[in-house]
């Protein structure tokens, strides 16, 4: 099973075209209006009209034709369609695509974070595990486990219903798995790690047994 990932850079200074912006939803525009601040309003167009671009490419219709729904939780799908999800983070768009499997993913810019978030949020074997890590591989190591967890419930799409600390994920580079989960079987979870850029980590979460290969490619 192949999940595509396709990476996009953002720019905050400029709005997407207009061509663009008028293939959203309108849902979408409303939700994009209530940006508060012009860069946060720039780069959520911009992921929104290139996520509906490569979707329609994958269902060989118009951008402004694809029908998107959402979840009770917020999680967005098409009806009959491939599976997908959106994550953004600083400058940095990144949309997965696959059939027949839920998935889930999330990518973030490296950058400092302070001890207290990972005792807040992750569980007591993982926060042992970045504290027994030389300081200077632990802002990596963090990140590393925070996009596992959150593509997790991205993926699972309860939302907050799932406590971060529900579940555990390793945090080496090359050793990408879980390790338990309250009330499922890690076992038949699948995770991928991937450097969406310089300076960001990625991870997608999958349920499924199938042998899986992850194909990210920049799109501009």
């Amino acid at each position: 099973m192949r999940i595509d990932v396709f990476v996009w850079a953002l720019d905050p200074e400029q709005p997407a075209p207009e061509a663009a912006l008028a293939t959203l939803s309108q849902a979408e525009r409303a939700r994009m209006a209530r940006f508060v601040f012009d860069k946060d309003r720039f780069r959520y167009g911009q992921s929104h009209a290139r996520m509906r671009a490569l979707l329609a490419g994958r269902l060989g219709v118009s951008p402004s034709d694809v029908a998107l729904a959402e979840s009770e939780h917020g999680k967005p799908s098409i009806p009959g369609g491939p599976q997908f999800n959106l994550s953004h983070s600083h400058n940095l768009a990144a949309l997965a695509i696959g059939e027949n499997v839920e998935l889930g993913m999330d990518i973030e810019w490296v950058r400092p974070v302070e001890h207290d978030v990972a005792r807040r949020f992750f569980s007591a074997p993982e926060c042992a595990a970045l504290e027994g890590l030389p300081e200077a591989e632990r802002m990596a190591a963090f990140h590393r486990c925070w996009t596992r967890k959150e593509a997790y419930v991205k993926a699972e799409g309860s939302g907050l219903a799932i406590p971060l600390n529900a579940f555990d994920v390793t945090l080496d580079p090359h050793d990408v798995r879980f390790t338990r989960m309250d009330g499922d079987d890690h076992r038949a979870w699948q995770l991928r790690s991937f450097v969406p850029a310089p300076g960001y980590q990625g991870a997608v979460a999958l349920r499924t047994a199938a042998e899986i290969s992850l194909a990210v490619a920049t799109s501009s």
